[in-house]
């Protein structure tokens, strides 16, 4: 959300949100002539960020974080345990690196919309 790809690079800055208007945000969205945009499960976020090469883990998306900022990318999905906690699963691409956690879903974090296939 908030970026654009050119064919190279992605320009624009990424949109932070809150957890629950990120799982609105692709609601009636239209891009390149398609809809039916959501949040991504925590297993789809992982797949569609991260590819394995013979190197390692790289990144697919041209988004660089500034330097202090991990990048955290809200996931559909919700830890095991107790419903009352509001936290939500979020994943974290810097460099060749890939980090999880749980963040309160008040808390404003980026997000990559996913689409089924048809």
């Amino acid at each position: 959300m908030g970026q654009t790809w050119t064919g190279e690079t992605c320009s624009g800055e990424g949109k932070e949100m809150n957890w629950n208007d990120a799982m609105k945000a692709g609601n009636g969205l239209s891009y390149g002539g398609v809809t039916g945009w959501r949040l991504p499960k925590l297993n789809e976020l992982e797949t569609l960020m991260m590819k394995k090469d013979k190197a390692g883990y790289a990144s697919v998306f041209i988004f660089q974080p500034a330097s202090d900022d991990l990048g955290w990318y809200w996931s559909s999905s919700t830890p095991a345990g107790d419903s009352y906690i509001p936290f939500a699963w979020v994943v974290s691409f810097y460099g060749s690196s890939r980090y999880g956690d749980y963040y309160a879903k008040s808390d404003n974090n980026y997000v990559r919309l996913v689409r089924s296939s048809q």
